[in-house]
């Protein structure tokens, strides 16, 4: 059937909030955002890696004063050497 699994439902609820929090410390545009949320969807679908994880990395790497496209950049190369 259709239904998730709680760990599946779980994980994306992570991610969500994450990709929240990345939107609270960001100024830039909503689809600056929505291309950073593609990228982590496909890092963690390709790379099998957690995509609440990537967010969550996201939220530190923004902390840290890196824009949108420096986060996108850094992900890759961090999931690459993960």
């Amino acid at each position: 059937s259709g239904e998730r699994s709680p760990e599946g439902v779980r994980a994306a609820v992570e991610f969500e909030l994450a990709m929240n929090k990345v939107e609270q410390v960001s100024s830039e545009t909503r689809g600056t955002i929505t291309a950073l949320r593609q990228d982590i969807n496909t890092l963690a679908t390709s790379l099998g890696v957690s995509s609440a994880s990537l967010a969550e990395t996201a939220i530190t790497l923004k902390q840290a004063g890196l824009s949108v496209n420096q986060t996108r950049d850094a992900l890759k190369a961090l999931a690459l050497t993960d």
